[in-house]
């Protein structure tokens, strides 16, 4: 049996990044890192179906980090990848961008108790969720904490072998010094969520391209302009 060819799109975050992948093997990657993923997107996605000698026919999902992460960034991958598959008739595969940090976090320290991936989420504050030895079991669900020397209290893990990992990891000498952690070195990439979005093939566990949303965790802080004074 032929192995998928799928199209993997990563904009949760500043880097704007695209991938494509045969089973196991990544054909092609393009990354931006001046942050402007509109303009660039479609572009990085030319650049890998060049690079893999692919068109956008040959593709058989398209895959995409649904958060969380930040709310324009995810909002632009999640919509560019259900219009693909809108109009390619091709399956969408939604995929958990903290997952897919665990994931890589377990490659480097596959005899953890727990991985712990981390996505910043501004001032002392992370996006995290607690994943046992072999992910299958999600320990601590995706959610929004600050950072601070109670952490490993509240989230209950204090007796074990804990790997960190993500863009949130670096904050943590800032806050917390009293419980002893591995950090994994994951580079921010598309390429992160090839094991996942396979998986999820290899299951037809597909997601409803109508229905499909970036996972915030949390709402978009949008201001509301005050009402201007008019003078008579």
């Amino acid at each position: 049996m032929k192995e998928p060819l799928i199209l993997l799109i990563e904009t949760s975050g500043p880097i704007c990044s695209v991938g494509i992948s045969r089973g196991t093997v990544l054909l092609g990657l393009a990354e931006d890192r001046h942050g402007e993923h509109t303009r660039v997107l479609n572009e990085l996605i030319r650049k890998v179906l060049e690079q893999s000698q692919s068109s956008l026919e040959d593709l058989d999902a398209i895959a995409v980090n649904e958060g969380p992460g930040s709310f324009t960034s995810l909002r632009i991958g999640v919509v560019a990848a259900k219009g693909m598959a809108y109009a390619l008739e091709k399956p969408l595969i939604l995929v958990s961008g903290l997952k897919a940090l665990a994931t890589k976090a377990q490659e480097q320290f596959p005899e953890a108790n727990y991985y712990l991936p981390l996505i910043d989420a501004r001032r002392d504050e992370v996006y995290l969720a607690v994943y046992s030895r072999n992910l299958k079991e999600e320990l601590i669900k995706p959610v929004a904490q600050i950072l601070d020397n109670e952490l490993n209290v509240r989230l209950n893990i204090n007796g074990g072998n804990c790997v960190i990992v993500g863009s949130g990891a670096a904050k943590w000498a800032n806050f917390i010094s009293n419980w002893p952690v591995l950090m994994a070195e994951v580079a921010f990439s598309a390429s992160n969520l090839l094991k996942l979005a396979l998986t999820k093939w290899e299951l037809e566990d597909f997601d409803s391209i109508s229905d499909a949303k970036p996972f915030y965790l949390k709402e978009p802080n949008i201001t509301i302009p005050k009402e201007k004074l008019i003078s008579r």
